[in-house]
């Protein structure tokens, strides 16, 4: 199953990307256009249309790279130490999952994120011994997935990438936040929508 089924979710997540979320993405990540100038008429109206069609192509690049497994580096949750990883979308765009060699899989439902923050934004919610072995090239691609309990660190390859990473997470998980009863479940999934292999991480 691929992205291609997920258009009707895509256009939703557009139309819908207010995330109740502490750390919304800033609007700049959606474009470079001043957002001090007023925008009226069919100059606005395209203003909208633009800004739907960029998140819509967010959300659909995000969502085809992590349903298929893409390596990142991610933090020990006890130590704090660097390792690789594999971020991993469940096909139903429901589940988010992190693993790491030698240590159970990290999992987490969309809809039961609390915050997410990324670069200089994480250094608050970083314990003291996380902090101190990061540097600032690492700080600056690190998102953070604060669960109720738990926290999901995930450092992306590069500082753009890892924007997309917390726009297309903050968008989805508004839309399944106000879609707790939709289904999106392909009928070739399970009931579960188990995250696919990583074998084809890239």
């Amino acid at each position: 199953m691929g992205t291609g089924e997920h258009e009707e979710v895509f256009e939703a997540c557009a139309s819908e990307c207010s995330p109740p979320l502490e750390s919304r993405p800033p609007l700049k990540l959606l474009g470079d256009m001043p957002a001090a100038l007023p925008r009226v008429g069919a100059r606005a109206e395209q203003a909208q249309q633009d800004e739907k069609a960029l998140i819509i192509h967010i959300v659909k690049d995000f969502s085809k790279r992590a349903m298929s497994g893409t390596s990142i580096s991610t933090l020990d949750p006890q130590t704090g130490e660097l390792q690789a990883g594999v971020f991993l979308l469940s096909k139903d765009m429901r589940m988010l999952v992190v693993q790491a060699p030698g240590r159970p899989d990290l999992t987490c439902k969309l809809d039961a994120i609390q915050s997410i923050t990324w670069g200089y934004e994480t250094w608050p919610g970083l314990p003291h011994n996380f902090a101190e072995k990061l540097e600032d090239g690492l700080l600056q691609r690190l998102v953070l997935v604060q669960l109720a309990e738990d926290a999901i660190y995930i450092i992306e390859s590069t500082v753009e990438r890892a924007e997309w990473t917390v726009t297309a997470l903050c968008v989805l998980c508004s839309y399944h936040a106000k879609n707790k009863g939709a289904d999106v479940v392909d009928a070739t999934d399970g009931p579960d929508g188990t995250a696919p292999s990583s074998e084809n991480a890239s």
